[in-house]
């Protein structure tokens, strides 16, 4: 085709790089499919870039852009990287695969050849212009080919797919050459499945010296199948060496036609381990135990504020301040007046200033540290290490230099050695001199008056009103109890409790304000400190200033936000700080080295100031929480007062559900358990305290050992995935069971298609049954679930889905959103063979948008006898800790299971054939989500007989109704009451508002926007920036109902939908 004639029928396009040009065809421009790119001038003269207008879509699409253009420096279509890879020279190859397609009777194999070439990404860092002759070699001393490789592969399709066989066993060959670790195999995707050895196998489906196949790798197999070979004999010249560098050097990314803009890796490394930054290493590298993180990458640990235990003292008393095993509490040193003609004391000191210091600076000191050490996932679930004990790492330090002299410790850097060894020797002394229990009297009193158990009047402290004791007694105590008392005794605790929790008084309002807390850790922490810290002068002042401004803003962080070690840095100027700098530079200016390690130095001392300060400070003085109906809002309560209100409702726990567990040989019982124990804590909610198991918690190994084992919900995850695929092979056992809010709008469209037109009267009714996991016969549940499997044995497939978050279209150059992780272990029948793909393109795809699959080729087989063992002892024997003993769970099952939703609703599913079978008729809808029933109908008696059925209640299923929370949408009387008839059209169930005439649904904002959650919204949030804030804050205001919607948007887009209707 002459250069006129194919300019005539293409668009000229700019790529997003400006750096060449894409032809598109006519008719086809609309969808941005890019056809060709002609580097060389002569062929077709192009506008300036400038004057080209870019594709929109191939700039904004999410996965593009916010997930591979983050991590790879080129991203491209397979047709332009091949255009990249020709030799300029080779003008027939290019123009052919440049014009693949563009006919329009075109089909088969060139169709589906086109589309490949156009829809697959590849990700890439680097583009090796020139020949790799040491891989070449390697090509040909493995393929035995001699050296003249520049023919084009002939003999039709069967050569080319004997030749991309052959291209793929080499380059599995080759990674495996260049892993050098023992027992290690690469992370590369198409090396999955395939170990070291020499096993000799008949029916191997490849044939690679030295490397034989443990599972089955369903991207090899793709790579060695159509419509690949055809793209290698397409290629023709230089064929083979373009295929092993796309095979080696760069992610491939294949276009799935289910849902929406989702793709499946075909080659490469695992997406998620590559990092975000296009110029870094990827975290498999060896550089990263070397490589230091910056301070946006640190995060300080919050998740440690959380539920903390107050230390006690021999006789009882609550100790404020730091735990006794906090190394100032450990290091102490002696005033100056009792060390003087002391020289072993001195010696003492001097060694516990030392180590303190270590602590401080541990990066100066060689020692693990935040910036540059690795972190054991084996020792900690955390993403940075717990720095609370080091004594066993400082200590070897220690004792390595006294090995080789008596008398030395070890050297203290020498930008430490001066002012910077006398402040920590101050801090030492000012934590000796701080009264804790006075300053938290005075800025966090008691919310009750203890001689009248009446509340009283919180005034703010003033900081010029600071208690001036100097040096009491840090311990006090507890209101509530003594640490010791006789089980069943009325306390004074809980006749306090019931007095205050009489009137309209909610838990929540016996916590401390955020401000009275900051408050009062900012005074601690400026007592503390040494000025001198923050530098000299009103510079001091300034930067002492700023810090404790992010101290207010720390504790005004909702649950799951968190801070980084920019954020608090932000604002502080290190220029003026005396102790950073070396006394010989004291009056030269800095140059950019110097100011690099003085910032170095002053961010280990913020990190300490907050991770080993302020944290354990908060953790130890009050017990840190979020509440059930307050969202993700964060409540500081004084621990004496917190055991005031826990301790009661521990007591009934362990009366009503809970039986102490105290077998003869129970060391060896725990010992040869598979789940171990799980820990439970309590959560406001309203005037009471629900309680919450935690099963993801990770218990150490022993009493001495450091080595975490796995949670129990982590040991259950194979029951979880048996009980999946039952679900989607019989679903018909779930009943009206429902797993999420999104499920409601398909339960309600499907049924609004039954319906004759216009729509008759519509009847709701909603009912919650009281403590559902709490009341549930653990033998029933049981025996019902023996009876739900139906087959013998299942495989369990694993993958991973990395989708992008929402991003706001307002303002003009948006943030990227973070993106979203999540593992999958995916059952099947193991008379099932199909690939991940395939089930990707069948059922699971269809709902997903903007969305990244990568498989695994592990395959795990399950027999279902075992997992229903597994069960047994789970939900059965359920050892809870409270305290040092250990309790079983004898009533309900296990909350915050994995497989507790399951539980549930195969529970109630059968609870609903057997008696609720009216409800099976034509003109009802009955939906459950977990414990929350709700019925709409056209015939009103069979509402009534509902409410009055369920009102009756299920002793055999442990089921009673609350009467409470029993709504209806026409008028009824129970046991001569009224039950509650909701005003207005939108009848509310689980956040969301159905309308009662037309089923439209929206978000329930009328009942959701209350003072409490408006207030709680407005706090500031520094995971959104303002542009999605806004946007959030809009939809609060202005509610906008749903009605009904094209069904293949709703395919396309559920995931960002329901979050919106929802």
């Amino acid at each position: 085709m002459a250069p006129a004639r194919l300019a005539s029928c293409l668009h000229l396009h700019a790529s997003p790089d400006h750096h060449q040009v894409i032809l598109c065809r006519h008719d086809e421009a609309a969808v941005m499919q890019p056809y060709a790119t002609y580097m060389d001038n002569d062929q077709i003269q192009v506008p300036s870039p400038k004057r080209v207008k870019l594709y929109p879509q191939i700039q904004m699409s999410a996965v593009r852009r916010d997930l591979l253009e983050l991590r790879f420096t080129h991203v491209k279509t397979l047709r332009e990287y091949l255009l990249c890879k020709l030799p300029v020279s080779s003008r027939l190859r290019r123009r052919k695969i440049a014009q693949l397609g563009l006919e329009a009777a075109c089909g088969g194999t060139e169709y589906t050849l086109s589309q490949l070439l156009d829809t697959c990404l590849v990700g890439f860092r680097v583009l090796h212009q020139h020949e790799d002759t040491a891989r070449w070699a390697s090509w040909l001393s493995f393929s035995q080919k001699v050296e003249d490789s520049y023919v084009t592969v002939s003999g039709g399709p069967e050569n080319a797919l004997y030749s991309q066989k052959e291209i793929v066993e080499f380059v599995i060959w080759l990674l495996f050459s260049r892993e050098k670790r023992p027992g290690c195999w690469p992370r590369h995707l198409i090396c999955d499945g395939f170990r070291r050895g020499n096993i000799d196998k008949q029916d191997a489906p490849m044939n690679i010296p030295g490397i034989y196949s443990v599972f089955e790798n369903a991207n090899v197999a793709a790579l060695c199948s159509d419509p690949w070979p055809q793209v290698l004999a397409l290629l023709g010249q230089a064929g083979e060496r373009i295929m092993i560098d796309l095979l080696i050097d760069c992610s491939i990314f294949l276009r799935v036609h289910s849902g929406y803009n989702n793709y499946y890796q075909l080659n490469g490394l695992p997406l998620a381990e590559y990092a975000t930054a296009p110029n870094a290493t990827n975290l498999s590298s060896e550089s990263e135990q070397t490589k230091s993180k910056t301070p946006s990458e640190i995060s300080i640990v919050r998740s440690r504020v959380f539920y903390g235990k107050p230390s006690f003292n021999a006789g009882g008393f609550i100790q404020a301040g730091l735990k006794p095993i906090h190394a100032l509490n450990r290091l102490k040193v002696s005033l100056p007046s009792q060390s003087k003609g002391s020289p072993s004391r001195t010696a003492k000191d001097d060694l516990h200033t030392l180590k303190l210091m270590m602590y401080i600076f541990p990066r100066q000191f060689c020692l693990h540290n935040v910036f540059t050490s690795v972190v054991d996932s084996n020792q900690t679930s955390q993403k940075f290490q717990d720095y609370t004990l080091r004594e066993d790492e400082i200590s070897a330090v220690i004792h390595a230099v006294k090995q080789r002299d008596a008398t030395k410790l070890p050297n203290i850097p020498k930008r430490l050695r001066g002012d910077a060894r006398r402040l920590v020797r101050r801090m030492q002394l000012n934590h000796k001199r701080c009264s804790y229990h006075e300053l938290l009297n005075h800025y966090c009193p008691l919310p009750i008056d203890i001689n009248t158990d009446s509340p009283v009047t919180v005034n703010t402290p003033s900081t010029s009103q600071q208690p001036k004791a100097d040096n009491p007694p840090n311990t006090y105590r507890c209101p509530s109890i003594k640490k010791r008392q006789e089980s069943g005794s009325r306390t004074r605790a809980s006749q306090m409790r019931e007095t205050i929790l009489k009137g309209d008084t909610t838990i929540t309002d016996l916590a401390c304000t955020g401000h009275h807390v900051s408050m009062f850790c900012q005074t601690v922490l400026s007592r503390l400190i040494p000025t001198d810290f923050w530098g000299v002068g009103e510079t001091g002042l300034l930067n002492q200033t700023e810090f404790f401004k992010k101290i207010g803003h720390f504790l005004s962080l909702r649950r799951f936000e968190n801070m980084s070690l920019h954020e608090l840095v932000q604002g502080i100027t290190i220029s003026n700080i005396a102790w950073l700098q070396l006394p010989s530079t004291i009056n030269d200016k800095p140059s950019k080295t110097e100011t690099t390690k003085r910032m170095e130095i002053f961010l280990e001392f913020l990190y300490y100031t907050v991770d080993s300060l302020l944290i354990p400070l908060l953790r130890n003085n009050f017990y840190v929480t979020e509440s059930n109906t307050d969202k993700y809002k964060v409540f500081y309560f004084r621990q004496d007062v917190w055991k005031m209100i826990s301790d009661p409702a521990m007591d009934g726990l362990r009366n009503q559900m809970l039986e102490e567990f105290t077998p003869p040989d129970l060391k060896s019982i725990t010992a040869s358990r598979k789940l171990g124990t799980a820990k439970i804590r309590l959560l406001p909610k309203g005037s009471k305290l629900r309680p919450i198991t935690n099963l993801k918690r990770r218990e150490m190994a022993g009493n001495k050992s450091k080595t975490l084992l796995r949670s129990i919900n982590s040991i259950m995850k194979p029951v979880h995935t048996m009980l999946q695929l039952e679900k989607t092979l019989n679903p018909s056992m779930l009943g009206a069971s429902m797993f999420s809010v999104g499920e409601l709008y398909w339960r309600i469209k499907s049924f609004r298609t039954q319906l004759k037109s216009p729509l008759p009267s519509l009847y709701f009714a909603k009912l919650d049954v009281q403590a559902a996991f709490d009341t549930i016969p653990q033998e029933t549940v049981l025996n019902l679930m023996s009876t739900v499997p139906k087959r013998a044995k299942f495989r369990a497939n694993k993958h991973t889905e990395i989708s992008t978050g929402e991003r706001p279209l307002t303002g003009e150059a948006p943030a990227p959103i973070k993106q979203v992780n999540r593992w999958h272990n995916v059952g099947q029948d193991m008379a099932d063979r199909d690939t991940l793909v395939r089930r990707i393109e069948a059922t699971m795809g269809h709902k997903k948008k903007n969305t990244v699959f990568v498989g695994s080729a592990a395959v795990a087989v399950y027999d279902t006898r075992a997992m229903l063992q597994l069960m047994d002892e789970h939900v059965a024997q359920n050892l809870v800790k409270v305290g040092n003993k250990l309790y079983r769970q004898k009533k309900g099952i296990p909350q915050g299971s994995v497989i507790s939703s399951f539980l549930c609703n195969y529970f109630y599913a059968d609870l609903e054939r057997r008696h609720l079978p009216f409800l099976a008729e034509e003109g009802c809808l009955l939906v459950r989500l977990i414990d929350d029933f709700l019925l709409i109908t056209t015939d009103e008696s069979k509402a009534k007989k509902f409410v009055r059925v369920m009102h009756r209640g299920f002793p055999e299923y442990g089921v009673q109704v609350s009467k409470k929370k029993t709504l209806v949408n026409f008028d009824m009387t129970l046991e001569g009451e009224r039950v509650c008839k909701v005003d207005g059209r939108g009848f509310p169930y689980c956040g969301t508002a159905i309308d009662c005439k037309t089923l439209d649904i929206s978000k329930d904002r009328e009942r959701s926007a209350t003072i409490r959650e408006i207030q709680d919204f407005l706090i500031p949030n520094t995971m959104l920036t303002n542009s999605r804030y806004c946007q959030l804050l809009d939809s609060r205001i202005w509610p906008t109902p749903r009605t009904e919607l094209p069904a293949q948007s709703f395919e396309c887009f559920q995931t960002s939908v329901a979050p919106n209707v929802l």
